[in-house]
């Protein structure tokens, strides 16, 4: 099949890009050196590549991906590399003989979890410096012969130093690493066990402590990684159908500068991309980056006004809905199309200036930082539904709903840990 017979939108994969990152990595993690990350591709068809290529155990990131891989003949060695309280899907796959599954443990709940599922193999997940999940080095051995006393075989250590993954300056991020990985050597050895799991794309030729590498992105790599000093190749490509003004002039001559007005409102939201991107390449000041994506925030609102403004414009004009916009013999309705934007950008506005003063008083009244996140999910939440709900931007209300809250509740409202916890939760909801 040629591209161009396919039905666009289509996200189509370099082939030669993916054997030429394959082949380099698995120069350097030949084998079970390497443990691919099955979320950094989903699709087996590439994971049978990879199996192809010598790697036959892979690291998933949720249970949905573990029964995936075992259904598509692909369970010799599955590891969950995530705590789990509810194992028993897992089991299911044990028990079956479908596939050899290994889950993460931090805590004794998560111990009790695998055993209760039917779980028989597991790695202690130690914190090596990103607080998301796993244990203090320290309580590495502790839990270790907990599981084993419960019947578990404790196949060794992980850890993941994903708070360095994408460091640009080299040196800071091999130390970095370094550092890192004394934690999860000392937990090893008080483990013990033949498997120290951990790493990724970005540390894969400077992590010389695990015994299997848990990458995936470098089979297609991404923008961000893109950024560092890699020698893996960026091997998607988004095929899509343009729609431009002289096919649209020889199909309805008389609708050429509605869709040209179209187009530009579609075209006006993606501007700010390439200068962010030249920003993170070149490494400009932070302050300035912060600039460009306020304002590509901002822009991405009115675009959204623009372009709905611009389809009720075009309907008009092919009489679907109210007069034309123009010479219609007295029927001009352009005072009402600019009082619709004008609703649509301002009440946004201040529905998300409401909910956002509203939700920062609120984070002033509470000392938890797990209420604080739930507040700032609620107020992004209830600024969309109250400006849908007066037919204005939940775009804009958002987006001014999040500064808001982001330059007074934060200021104002929030301790030091709680500022960090919530813009590390929506740092991660939005990548």
């Amino acid at each position: 099949m040629k591209a161009g017979d396919l039905t666009t939108p289509a996200l189509l994969a370099d082939v030669a890009v993916l054997e030429g990152n394959l082949a380099t990595m698995s120069a350097a993690r030949p084998g079970p050196a390497l443990r691919p990350h099955v979320k950094a591709f989903k699709t087996t068809a590439l994971a049978a590549r990879l199996v192809t290529a010598g790697h036959t155990g892979f690291c998933c990131a949720t249970i949905r991906e573990v029964e995936g891989m075992a259904a598509a003949g692909l369970g010799d060695d599955l590891l969950l590399a995530n705590e789990v309280l509810d194992a028993g899907r897992l089991g299911v796959l044990v028990r079956a003989g479908t596939a050899r599954v290994t889950v993460a443990v931090d805590s004794p709940a998560t111990i009790a979890a695998a055993v209760a599922g039917g779980v028989r193999e597991v790695l202690v997940d130690v914190d090596v410096g990103m607080p998301r999940c796993g244990c203090d080095p320290a309580d590495a051995g502790r839990l270790a012969d907990e599981a084993r006393a419960a019947g578990l075989l404790v196949r060794g250590v992980m850890g993941y130093e994903g708070h360095v993954q994408h460091e640009v300056d080299r040196q800071r991020r091999e130390r970095r690493v370094a550092r890192a990985m004394e934690d999860l050597a000392r937990a090893h050895a008080a483990v013990g066990g033949e498997v120290v799991s951990g790493g990724g794309t970005g540390s894969w030729d400077c992590n010389h402590v695990v015994t299997e590498l848990q990458a995936g992105s470098f089979v297609l790599m991404d923008g961000d990684y893109a950024r560092l000093d890699l020698p893996f190749r960026e091997g998607l490509v988004l095929l899509t159908t343009v729609v431009f003004v002289p096919l649209a002039q020889q199909i309805r001559p008389e609708m050429v500068w509605q869709v040209g007005l179209l187009i530009a409102a579609m075209l006006a939201a993606t501007d700010p991309i390439s200068v962010v991107a030249l920003f993170k390449e070149f490494t400009v000041s932070k302050r300035l980056g912060i600039i460009i994506e306020g304002e590509s925030l901002i822009n991405d609102g009115i675009a959204v006004v623009l372009f709905g403004v611009v389809i009720k414009i075009t309907t008009d004009s092919l009489g679907l809905t109210i007069p034309v916009i123009g010479d219609a013999g007295g029927k001009v309705q352009a005072l009402h199309v600019l009082v619709d934007f004008l609703r649509e950008v301002f009440f946004g506005a201040a529905i998300g200036w409401i909910i956002g003063y509203v939700i920062s008083k609120l984070t002033s009244k509470v000392n938890d930082h797990l209420i604080e996140v739930a507040l700032t999910v609620m107020a992004a939440y209830g600024a969309n539904v109250g400006a849908t709900q007066v037919h204005a931007s939940g775009v804009i209300a958002v987006v001014v709903c999040g500064m808001m809250i982001g330059n007074v509740g934060a200021k104002r409202g929030m301790s030091p840990t709680t500022r960090e916890a919530v813009f590390s939760f929506w740092e991660f909801a939005l990548s």
